[in-house]
C-alpha cells in the first residue's frame, strides 16, 4: 500500500514538474516573440496587428494562468497527501 502511495506521488511530482517546466518555456518564448513584434510596430499609430498580438498576449496569459493552477493544485493535493500520511 505504502509503495502505490510512495509511487503515485512520484508521478504526480513528475507531472508537476512536466507542467511547470514543459508547457512554461514554449509559453515564455511566444511572450518573448509578441514583444519584440511590438517594438517593430511601435513607431506606427495604428496597425490591426498590433490589436492582434494584444488578444494573443490575452491568451498567452490565460495559459499562464492555467498552468499556474495546475501547478497550484498539484502542489495542494501533495500537501494534503503529506498532510494524511503523517495522521496515520
Amino acid at each position: 500500500m505504502q509503495e502505490t502511495a510512495a509511487r503515485k506521488k512520484e508521478e504526480l511530482r513528475a507531472f508537476n514538474y512536466t507542467v511547470s517546466r514543459d508547457l512554461k518555456a514554449p509559453l515564455n518564448s511566444a511572450r518573448n516573440f509578441v514583444d519584440l513584434l511590438e517594438q517593430q510596430l511601435a513607431p506606427q499609430v495604428y496597425s490591426p496587428a498590433k490589436e492582434y498580438l494584444q488578444q494573443f498576449r490575452t491568451v498567452l496569459f490565460q495559459m499562464k494562468e492555467l498552468i499556474e493552477g495546475i501547478t497550484a493544485m498539484i502542489e495542494a493535493i501533495d500537501i494534503k497527501n503529506q498532510r494524511e500520511g503523517q495522521s496515520k
